[in-house]
């Protein structure tokens, strides 16, 4: 901020969230490879199928990456990625660090496939410990280059950098675990399709999971992009501040959260709805924490570290905090919804709450700033998305233990 200024830490924190606000970018297909992987864990698949989902899956993703490559070379040279995004800095060391930022991403999407493969395991533990990279690797060369250099936009390309670590680091373990759990490893580099496979076989699934991304993705990070063509900079870098703080806490829940997929997964039929609700209070709890974790520490950072040079107001703290409180929730009753109905009907309430969002965000952002866009947020998530996943998952919950018990009795 001392640095650059307000404007430059807004493009800092723009250009790195792009990272995150594209994680539709592999089409959903993440969550085939998890249950894949899930499924072959506790003996409903054989090797030989999961390594036919991986080949699959990973070919699929190099083709997207590619093509992610090349598109993001023709808007560099043509339109300029900082009038897309609507950048302040519209100069050619911005529209360089966006596309390289963009070929990390194109890079990293067929990596991805590791992290999945390792939650699949139930090794989110090694999943978090990987990920501990991204923000070492930061803390050692973001400060030392902004000292140095004198744009924001180029210091933005360590976090792309940090994030293509952790995606190596991540794939190679996650096949590794492959190795030790079924004797063979897992092909790093694939450049067709296994014999046979049918793209039909996970497409249900992972089209309605590319639904759930691109709605949250529009829901929430996209408000960036509404902030940068209806606010001054300074609500923009205000909303920046305050979603650096807020994805790490996030984050945190989200991978918590993540551990109970394969195994709401495999104990699906003997699982209660109490469960459920004890989950959910328990994820609240964790959320409350989280939040009051979050405003202190960015009440800190605003009015010390800053010296107040981006104030931020009581509405966007309280607004921020209630947004992670509904977040947190909201995971239990989400991870239930993991088979292809589940999916289908979480797309459904995703797209509704994604639609709310985007509207009130419109509306709410040109008089209260990054108050109105996070306010927005919260209304949605807390009407249209946290009581029906919550519903529909109890639902889902009570129907599967009544097939089980019926397919578990006895004919005489």
């Amino acid at each position: 901020m001392d640095q650059f200024g307000p404007s430059g830490f807004a493009v800092f924190t723009l250009l790195s969230a792009l990272l995150i606000m594209l994680p539709f970018a592999d089409l959903g297909l993440g969550v085939a490879m998890l249950n894949a992987t899930a499924d072959a864990a506790h003996g409903r698949k054989t090797y030989s199928q999961l390594a036919d989902v991986y080949v699959g899956v990973r070919c699929i993703l190099l083709r997207v990456g590619a093509f992610l490559t090349i598109a993001s070379g023709l808007i560099a040279l043509t339109v300029g990625w900082p009038t897309l995004l609507g950048l302040p800095d519209d100069s050619r060391e911005a529209n360089f660090s966006c596309f390289v930022v963009m070929v990390v991403i194109g890079v990293s999407l067929p990596l991805g496939v590791g992290a999945r493969l390792l939650q699949g395991y139930e090794k989110m533990d090694a999943v978090t410990k990987i990920a501990i990279l991204n923000p070492v690797v930061q803390l050692l060369l973001v400060v030392p280059l902004a000292i140095v250099l004198n744009s924001a936009a180029v210091v933005a390309i360590v976090p792309a950098l940090a994030f293509l670590l952790v995606a190596v680091v991540t794939d190679c373990y996650g096949r590794k675990q492959s190795l030790s759990e079924f004797g063979i490893r897992l092909p790093a580099f694939v450049m067709s399709m296994p014999p046979g496979f049918r793209i039909s076989r996970i497409l249900g699934q992972s089209s309605s999971f590319l639904i759930i991304s691109i709605g949250l993705v529009l829901a929430f990070q996209a408000q960036r992009l509404i902030l940068a063509h209806r606010a001054d900079g300074i609500e923009l870098a205000r909303y920046s501040l305050v979603v650096q703080y807020l994805l790490p806490v996030l984050s945190i829940i989200g991978v918590i959260a993540q551990s109970l997929w394969p195994r709401y997964r495999s104990q699906m039929g003997r699982m209660q709805p109490s469960s459920l609700y004890k989950h959910i209070c328990g994820f609240a709890i964790m959320g409350a924490a989280g939040a009051g974790v979050m405003v202190l520490t960015l009440i800190l950072v605003s009015r010390i570290l800053l010296d107040s040079a981006v104030e931020l107001p009581v509405g966007l703290l309280v607004a921020s905090a209630a947004y992670v409180f509904l977040s947190a929730a909201h995971q239990p009753s989400a991870v239930v919804l993991n088979d292809q109905n589940g999916l289908r009907v979480q797309a459904v309430i995703v797209i509704a709450m994604a639609s709310v969002s985007m509207v009130a965000t419109v509306a709410l952002s040109g008089t209260m700033g990054a108050t109105g866009a996070i306010l927005a947020l919260v209304v949605a998530v807390g009407v249209f998305q946290l009581g029906p996943t919550a519903f529909m998952a109890a639902r889902h919950i009570r129907i599967s233990s009544k097939l089980a018990n019926i397919f578990a009795e006895k004919v005489t």
